[in-house]
């Protein structure tokens, strides 16, 4: 499902009527998408404690999940992130720092309003090439991970202005990454690069390094 069907079923369901409930559910089936993936995403988020209360009917489970903004989880040893991730649709931060995590499902990238998203002290060895489609995204931090490099697609993200890659195993850092017109801060410490810290001061000059 497309993200902008499903914030035509956050907009239906915050109206609490009876009669665009079951349109919204109507359009969540006739999209192929079935409920259960929306209910895995609910009982997943019960089971680290987000939600405390068990599932009990679709337009609750639907309310909560399009009303979710901010997902801090830390220091609890995850290692993976559910697909249905991508039934958060109006999350604006995701905080998963000090865990086990070694790779982002896919549809981490449908979550059209993410703006932050906090990944250091995991175990990451690649980040999909669907985070290109985070354009709203201003701060991305991946460091303390064992990344060799980062996905092509992030010189898609034009909005970011802080990215945290140090302590990788990264060689090489792309001047169009570089030269994303908002990046003002960019930590690159202890990694493999083929440049010294003043070619990249050269690329971006209006940019904080920290090495």
């Amino acid at each position: 499902m497309q993200s902008s069907q499903k914030s035509r079923l956050y907009q239906l369901i915050k109206t609490n009527d009876k009669k665009n409930i079951e349109l919204a559910l109507t359009i969540a089936k006739s999209n192929s998408i079935e409920l259960s993936l929306y209910r895995n995403m609910y009982e997943w988020l019960r089971k680290i404690g987000r939600f405390s209360k068990p599932f009990s009917n679709n337009r609750q489970m639907l309310n909560k999940l399009f009303s979710l903004k901010e997902l801090v989880y830390t220091h609890k040893k995850l290692t993976e992130i559910p697909e249905s991730i991508c039934c958060l649709n109006n999350l604006k931060r995701l905080v998963l720092y000090s865990n086990e995590l070694t790779e982002l499902p896919d549809s981490i990238g449908d979550l059209s309003e993410l703006q932050s998203l906090i990944l250091t002290f995991n175990k990451l060895v690649r980040i999909p090439e669907s985070i290109g489609k985070l354009t709203k995204l201003n701060q991305l931090w991946l460091g303390f991970n064992q990344m060799e490099s980062l996905p092509e697609s992030l010189i898609n993200l034009k909005k970011l202005k802080t990215i945290y890659v140090q302590k990788n195993n990264l060689t090489v850092i792309s001047e169009d990454l570089l030269k994303l017109p908002e990046i003002k801060t960019f930590f690159i410490f202890g990694n493999k690069l083929n440049h010294e810290i003043s070619y990249y001061k050269n690329v971006k000059p209006d940019c904080r390094f920290e090495n």
